[in-house]
């Protein structure tokens, strides 16, 4: 094979592609495919070669969309890496997937930046006035590996490089454009970071459902409040954190034919405000090992099975497993495995099987603890986050769903802490837009919805809770002495 582009030009040239909402300048597929033969000449030139393993610190510009297709297209691998990354944490991903590139789609912040490896910015690569490009000479298979992702490492400064292929990112394009529904009249919005699978994603839909992206140099809801106006965005892919801010902001998003919620769990009470405002959102369960989705869930879904993130995506098959590896029955929690043409290849760097994946039958054990109901899924908690309380089994998950369904509550983040009297005692930190609301009354609303282990001990309040990327919380950026 060539690549997904090629293809895709070859067969709808004259579909609109890539809409670049800072310039309203709008490349159909064919404009597109001649601007990738340039730059991947240009790319070339810099000696950018097959196989090298480029980290790309891109944003979400119409040119980050040709560097991707570019270096696709010459076979190099590229390893997103997120733009406010610091040089330590460069240098850490630099080791982890011998990076020997960097490529700055904007120059850095940090003067003299030296990582050891050269570094390459954007404005300053020569682009050829030679169209000419011959993909033949830099043909693929579909089970090379072309990204590297890192996962979010929320609890090591160390994650792990997942190897995904070709195979996997068209599989999960077309399995995910089939339970949404999408087709080449839908504009995707691209707002959040390309560093990761879902920022990424709509990319690869676009080729193939044929349908137009639209870039953002610089999202912020400002800025999608224009281009939702101006451009009658149809698609867009938010964090719960993300999409409740744009509510509290009142952006007007009823060109929206529907939202992917994922990243993190949706809170209920997030749900049912969009259901409110007739927003269709589908509440999504995913992981960077499997190329993005796992599950989804219909607006309809999510409004008659409160809490589910969906059933599997085509061509995936989830199975809900015991401690001993037995499968669970219906309603019984136990850790998420997935199996499926989407599960990536392994870690890159690590040779040895390891306990999560199995490369010979495409099967992944997530970590993530769920249970099946009629093949919807709902996701308790982390296996790794458990809480042992007193010789209880406490999911954090389950309680800050409690805790963000009070009307009073902005995020919260709930976590075990050691306690000589219970091994484990439950402590939840919570942002709050309500000025009156207390500890006190939290703990009388949860004894009212939740057994009595599972109830925090303590409850702190703060201004905001460390994140990461893709929205989950970031505990090793947290320091509970800082709030006692």
């Amino acid at each position: 094979m060539t690549d997904f582009l090629h293809y895709r030009s070859n067969s709808t040239p004259n579909l609109p592609a890539l809409l670049d909402t800072s310039t309203n300048k709008l490349l159909n597929f064919s404009e597109l495919n001649n601007e990738v033969d340039k730059f991947s000449l240009a790319l070339l030139q810099e000696g950018i070669k097959p196989g090298d393993r480029v980290g790309l610190v891109l944003d979400t510009s119409a040119s980050s969309v040709v560097t991707i297709h570019s270096m696709l297209r010459i076979g190099a691998i590229c390893i997103p890496l997120f733009n406010k990354s610091s040089p330590d944490e460069l240098s850490i991903f630099i080791k982890i997937a011998n990076i020997g590139r960097i490529f700055f789609q904007k120059s850095p912040l940090i003067d003299h930046l030296d990582l050891g490896i050269p570094i390459t910015h954007f404005n300053t690569i020569s682009q050829t006035s030679i169209t000419k490009f011959n993909p033949v000479l830099y043909k693929k298979n579909m089970n090379d590996t072309c990204f590297l992702f890192f996962t979010s490492g929320t609890s090591s400064p160390f994650p792990k490089a997942v190897q995904t292929t070709y195979a996997n990112l068209i599989y999960s394009a077309m399995a995910s454009s089939l339970r949404l529904n999408n087709d080449n009249k839908d504009i995707w919005s691209l707002y959040l970071p390309l560093n990761h699978m879902g920022g990424i994603s709509p990319i690869f839909r676009s080729l193939v459902c044929g349908n137009m992206v639209a870039s953002m140099d610089s999202p912020s809801p400002k800025q999608l409040q224009s281009s939702l106006k101006q451009n009658k965005i149809t698609c867009i892919s938010l964090i719960p954190t993300l999409l409740n801010k744009i509510i509290d902001l009142q952006i007007d998003l009823s060109s929206l034919r529907f939202i992917l919620l994922g990243g993190d769990a949706a809170p209920k009470n997030l749900i049912s405000k969009c259901q409110e405002l007739g927003l269709h959102v589908y509440p999504t369960y995913g992981a960077t090992e499997v190329t993005s989705q796992i599950a989804t869930a219909t607006p309809k879904d999510a409004l008659e099975n409160p809490g589910t993130v969906g059933r599997a995506l085509p061509l995936l098959n989830i199975s809900i497993v015991g401690d001993s590896g037995h499968k669970l029955s219906d309603g019984s929690p136990g850790e998420i495995v997935v199996s499926g043409p989407m599960v990536h290849r392994g870690y890159y760097g690590e040779q040895e099987v390891f306990d999560t994946l199995s490369t010979r039958t495409n099967i992944f054990h997530t970590g993530d603890i769920g249970y099946l109901k009629n093949d919807f899924l709902w996701v308790v908690g982390r296996k790794n986050n458990k809480i042992i309380t007193g010789g209880e089994n406490v999911y954090p998950l389950e309680v800050e769903n409690i805790l963000h369904s009070h009307p009073g509550i902005q995020d919260v983040a709930v976590f075990g802490e050691i306690d000589v009297h219970w091994g484990e005692k439950v402590i939840a930190v919570a942002v709050k837009n309500d000025s009156f609301l207390s500890e006190e009354i939290l703990l009388t609303f949860c004894k009212k919805k939740i057994a009595g282990y599972k109830i925090p001990k303590s409850i702190y309040f703060v201004d905001s809770i460390p994140r990461t990327v893709s929205g989950t919380f970031n505990r090793s950026k947290f320091d509970l002495n800082d709030v006692i």
